[in-house]
């Protein structure tokens, strides 16, 4: 007879180990999941701000090429509303059949928006000696988002640019108040000053 009580004890025992086996099992499938997500959503985040960040550096690069030209682009110059901006697509470059993150680059899974630059002011050139040469400085926004609606990630990034030598009369207002910027031929700097994610 002490047998079989020491069988139903070891009966019990072993189920209620499977009982609390199942019970850690479910939490740490549940952690790893919720863990996974939570590392997903925030990778997901940073690629918005580098994409951003890349927009800033091509506005940058476009202002330095010719600030004239990219002031007046069709975007910013007659936009149909207050504001215009330029949109441009990237590659999401998700995991595809050719390996990891080596996903179809015509896709176009992330949006860089550009908005228009906002004219912060101009100080003079301390170099020129007649005083007809400024740097001028501009405003620039730039959002780096899903291109999914609704995008399930987003981040702006704000910057100001210093764009020169310049002539004096480089900028002038349009008929809608938005800025026209000539083209002026001649090599630039553009300097990127207090960058900051929004």
């Amino acid at each position: 007879m002490p047998r079989r009580a020491s069988t139903g004890a070891v009966l019990l025992l072993v189920l209620l180990s499977l009982a609390v086996l199942t019970v850690v099992g479910i939490a740490l499938a549940f952690s790893t999941e919720s863990e996974r997500a939570s590392a997903a959503s925030e990778w997901a985040i940073e690629r918005a701000l580098y994409a951003a960040d890349a927009g800033i550096r091509w506005t940058a690069a476009q202002l330095s090429a010719d600030a004239g030209a990219f002031l007046g682009r069709p975007e910013f110059a007659d936009p149909p509303g207050p504001f215009g901006s330029v949109s441009l697509p990237l590659p999401g470059h998700f995991h595809g059949s050719g390996g990891l993150f080596s996903g179809d680059p015509s896709e176009d899974r992330i949006r860089v928006t550009v908005e228009n630059p906002g004219f912060l002011g101009r100080r003079a050139d301390p170099a020129a000696s007649d005083g007809d040469r400024f740097f001028y400085a501009f405003e620039v926004r730039v959002t780096g988002s899903e291109a999914a609606n609704p995008a399930r990630f987003r981040r702006e990034v704000v910057a100001d640019l210093e764009v020169g030598p310049l002539p004096a009369d480089f900028l002038e207002r349009g008929d809608r108040g938005t800025i026209i910027g000539h083209t002026v031929g001649v090599p630039v700097r553009v300097v990127n000053m207090n960058w900051k994610e929004r």
